[in-house]
């Protein structure tokens, strides 16, 4: 090799290896680490998720319950009387419809989606603890009477002492739903049509006035909320005497109002 040649080699430049643009997987946590389940779902695109995936036997027994076919004549519903916690109300929402998931009430296409159907369920929370519920997606939810169902209130979702603050309850059906002690801070119950959003919810005998301002002082633009004269309904379940308040928007410093109308 000539002086040429080696001048050649030795001055050639070296190339410098790419940096890694590759992304960094979360591996799925192995315990109950909640901190690392949120980071996880975070990741996979699901951030209203933050409790650790129930195991295989309780998804087993509830996608059982899933496929039920309601039945309101006899008053059959997929989780009629089963306790639901935040970690199954996340899978189910999860694999919701075949795994498409919640409805994104965002995206005006869904709007028409059919959500949980959730009537009867027990997702109430105890006197000691609140039952978390913030921030799901539980857009177009049934977990209440349609005008089918008047006389069958085995329909009505129980979500006493429950936390739903910022939860996505757009388009929701909540009527005559046990609402006693439930908090809805921010929550959204707005409706893409509010001829459609005209449903009752029976706070006479489930609810309590705390709750019904609570409800009132949520994102409810649109809904009229029916509430009966009289805490008291028939035994078909419903109510004697109602009358129709519609929300204020926003309700912040208002609760005195609201308490007035009330009486």
């Amino acid at each position: 090799m000539s002086e040429q040649d080696r001048t050649h080699v030795s001055t050639k430049p070296r190339r410098s290896r790419p940096a890694s643009t590759q992304k960094t997987t979360l591996q799925r946590p192995a315990n109950d680490d909640k901190e690392a389940w949120k980071a996880y779902w975070e990741e996979q695109g699901q951030p209203w998720r933050t409790e650790p995936e129930i195991d295989v036997e309780r998804q087993k027994y509830l996608d059982e319950r899933r496929s039920i076919k309601p039945d309101i004549e006899q008053g059959i519903y997929s989780f009629k009387n089963i306790k639901l916690n935040r970690a199954d109300v996340e899978w189910l929402l999860a694999t919701h419809e075949n795994g498409r998931g919640p409805i994104d009430w965002s995206n005006e296409s869904q709007h028409k989606r059919k959500g949980l159907d959730l009537r009867g369920a027990d997702l109430s929370g105890t006197e000691l603890q609140r039952a978390d519920l913030r921030r799901l997606p539980l857009a177009r939810m049934i977990g209440g009477i349609t005008w089918l169902e008047h006389y069958n209130k085995a329909a009505a979702i129980h979500l006493e002492r429950t936390l739903l603050e910022n939860a996505h309850l757009e388009g929701a059906i909540l009527s005559y739903a046990y609402l006693n002690s439930a908090r809805f801070p921010l929550a959204h119950l707005e409706s893409s049509n509010p001829r459609d959003a005209q449903r009752a919810v029976d706070l006479g005998r489930s609810g309590s006035r705390a709750s019904f301002i609570a409800l009132m002082c949520s994102s409810m633009r649109g809904i009229a909320i029916h509430i009966p004269s009289k805490p008291d309904v028939t035994e078909g379940g419903c109510c004697k005497q109602t009358r129709t308040l519609r929300p204020l928007d926003p309700c912040r410093g208002r609760e005195p109002l609201l308490e007035k109308l009330l009486r």
